[in-house]
């Protein structure tokens, strides 16, 4: 966490894709009630007849003859997707692409695509493993099947030889992040789309090797910004142009691609507010898709929804074997689902209950000094109903604010102004309040300046510690007050964990990072240098690496902060916080939705008092979606004023309360009221009702 005026720049500054206008359509301001979307207008329909089946799932392969009992067939990683082909079958699994054509034999496909360098670090050796990168989808040309294209977050890989090797096109969009793709052949002309998380939708024409082209008219646009397409499926029919249909991921909408015109036809336009959707297919003359509630089927004529007989598979091997994805014959057309974690029950850690339903306020440790003043909170927190408390135990500065007997965090730690952890207990364990430490990770200070800057960044022009600058008008450096230490430095890793580990023994519940990132101020960014950087690895593996560290040393819950943006949006920015990675090591996110800190206009359709709600309910319901639904979603709650008009226009009860309610009416699993100098008297109106019990 950072000071307010330092954040709203960052956020202006870092993360440019925020959006600044406001949101024209799903505009609700009262809890969205989920659409009425199955259509009883057409006969029941009959038990579907099926022939093999094949199931992707957590662990492997599984192949079921005519609806029978599923066989393991392959032990593999996370089998989210298959594409069944006229030559043989691909499986898109946490290894890479797997092609077998006899479902006896099978060869891994991932000639050209990038691998990632992991570090294991035990304490005393480092071991490394190399891993493909996190594949998106995965698809082929149904006019040409030698075709395929898949995609991570940082770009596009297609293949014209049938997988034997990939070529990379890098993301066409200003940062990361990409959900889905697709490849089709028209005209003898060889085209691939790629889905943005914002900017919509890129065409590309390979064979003649045009520059990517945005193609979004029709789609669903709030602002600047479009809607995330979750599918992208492309099917042939008797022309020599497939049929191209898209369904957005948030709002549930299903469009056709008009190819002649370059346009996006309507099929299926949801007014009901949020919904959730992926996996677009085709039988007949329906499209089917899933959504949290069961598999539906949209007539593409009339654009009516239904219950799609498909569930009725998916139920057959949903409590034995829960499939991410399947591939199968239904009355005798293909079907191919992935996307199935809606409907499964939720892959949670054994901490996320625990962490569960905490309502709280974050405390200053130069505040609480006293014991006098520490209850004073404590009896706010109780008569208030909230339930939890946040503290920071290593701070901005990198001190240390508790005193410790551990000779590794007396080493190379500083301790400064310690919080009495025997007093604070003895308060909050009485009154059953639960304790969490933030920790400042990778921006600290004190182990900055350790042994000469042993652990710090480096400068690649001076040879000393790097600092962030910016030039003024001038041309005079103006430092920000950032000091980095490596985040690919196994010993930076240790003493924080150990940090942790002292802090979890010592009583706290909870450990929460801050700053788990990279520098990402100053116009001399290129001249870092990175001395623990291990061959093979970049910024995204060395976050995974500390983060598997820290999980497997760290037993107690784990939060992260992030910021608001990257609660909206499948895209970590310069930051490198993404949720779909920070899902697999922590069981809470923290995202900072504070309205003051995105542009007034973002959000800001009438009743413009209801901004704030707005806010907390879309960024908490797309964050705990985008992380499949795996951690605790749980916002940070502004409860400061600062000087931008809408908050000089709107700053009070009602903007606090719109943005509790938002967070209830989405989510309802936590939040934590932020003030740097924890000033809590905006929200002591909350005393004279208990608003949570």
């Amino acid at each position: 966490m950072i000071n307010n005026q330092t954040m709203s720049k960052l956020y202006l500054c870092i993360l440019p894709f925020i959006i600044i206008f406001s949101i024209t359509g799903c505009k609700t301001d009262t809890p969205v009630k989920r659409a009425t979307i199955i259509s009883d207008t057409k006969p029941e329909q009959p038990a579907p007849v099926l022939k093999d089946v094949l199931l992707g799932c957590r662990n492997g392969i599984y192949y079921s003859k005519k609806g029978g009992s599923p066989v393991l067939l392959r032990e593999e990683p996370r089998v989210s997707k298959i594409l069944k082909t006229s030559y043989g079958y691909f499986f898109k699994s946490e290894n890479g692409i797997l092609f077998s054509d006899n479902l006896t034999d099978f060869s891994y496909m991932n000639t050209g695509i990038n691998k990632k360098t992991l570090k294991h670090f035990d304490g005393q050796k480092k071991y490394f493993k190399i891993v493909i990168d996190d594949l998106k989808d995965l698809e082929f040309d149904p006019v040409n099947e030698n075709n395929l294209i898949t995609a991570t977050k940082d770009g596009a890989y297609y293949s014209t030889n049938r997988g034997q090797n990939w070529d990379f096109l890098p993301n066409p969009g200003t940062v990361n992040g990409i959900k889905s793709v697709a490849i089709y052949t028209q005209n003898k002309n060889t085209y691939i789309m790629v889905s943005h998380p914002y900017k919509g939708i890129y065409l590309k024409n390979l064979t003649s090797k045009s520059k990517w082209e945005l193609i979004n008219t029709g789609l669903y646009q709030y602002g600047w910004d479009y809607e995330e397409i979750s599918d992208i499926t492309a099917v042939p029919n008797d022309t020599d142009s497939p049929d191209i249909y898209a369904i957005s991921n948030f709002n549930m909408n299903i469009y056709k691609y008009d190819t002649k015109n370059k346009r996006w036809i309507s099929i299926y336009k949801n007014t009901s507010g949020f919904e959730v959707a992926e996996s677009l297919g085709k039988i007949g003359d329906n499209l089917y898709f899933i959504n949290e509630n069961s598999i539906l089927s949209c007539e593409i004529s009339s654009g009516n929804l239904m219950k799609s007989e498909i569930k009725d598979i998916y139920d057959k091997y949903s409590e034995d074997i829960s499939p991410d994805c399947l591939s199968g014959d239904i009355n005798g057309e293909s079907i191919n689902l992935s996307g199935l974690w809606i409907l499964n029950k939720p892959e949670r850690s054994p901490y996320y209950e625990k962490a569960s339903g905490k309502r709280g306020l974050y405390l200053n440790p130069q505040i609480i000094k006293t014991p006098a003043i520490m209850q004073d909170y404590i009896t706010f927190l109780k008569k208030s109903g909230l339930n939890s408390a946040v503290i920071d135990m290593k701070d901005d500065n990198g001190n240390l604010r508790f005193n410790t007997n551990n000779p590794i965090l007396n080493k190379y730690g500083k301790v400064k102004n310690p919080v009495n952890l025997e007093t604070l207990f003895s308060y909050t364990k009485k009154e059953n309040i639960y304790m969490t430490a933030r920790v400042v990770l990778f921006k600290d200070p004190v182990l900055y300046n350790y042994d000469g800057g042993k652990f710090a960044v480096k400068d690649r022009l001076t040879g000393n510690q790097w600092a962030g600058y910016t030039l003024s008008s001038t041309g005079e450096q103006v430092f920000y007050e950032e000091s980095w230490v490596d985040p690919f430095c196994e010993y930076v890793w240790m003493y924080n964990v150990e940090l942790c580990k002292e802090l979890i023994k010592l009583g706290f519940d909870e450990i929460q990072f801050d700053y788990v990132r990279f520098p990402t101020d100053g116009d001399n960014l290129n001249e870092i240098v990175y001395r623990y950087k291990d061959s093979g690895m970049d910024k995204e593996s060395a976050l995974i690496s500390f983060l598997q560290y820290a999980r497997e040393n760290i037993k107690a819950p784990i939060s992260i902060d992030i910021y608001g943006a990257n609660g909206w949006y499948r895209t970590g920015g310069r930051t490198g916080q993404e949720t779909e990675m920070l899902k697999d090591y922590v069981d809470v996110i923290c995202p900072m939705y504070y309205p003051s800190h995105f542009d007034d206009s973002f959000m800001n359709y009438p009743p413009s008092s209801m901004r704030t709600y707005r806010i907390y309910y879309y960024g908490s319901l797309r964050n705990y979606y985008i992380s499949r639904r795996k951690v605790v979603i749980r916002p940070y709650v502004q409860a400061f004023k600062m000087g931008v008009a809408y908050d000089v226009e709107f700053y009070g009860r009602e903007y606090i309360l719109n943005q509790l309610n938002g967070i209830k009416d989405a989510t309802n699993n936590g939040f934590t009221f932020w003030n740097t100098s924890s000033n809590y008297k905006d929200i002591f109106f909350l005393k004279d009702k208990n608003y949570f019990n």
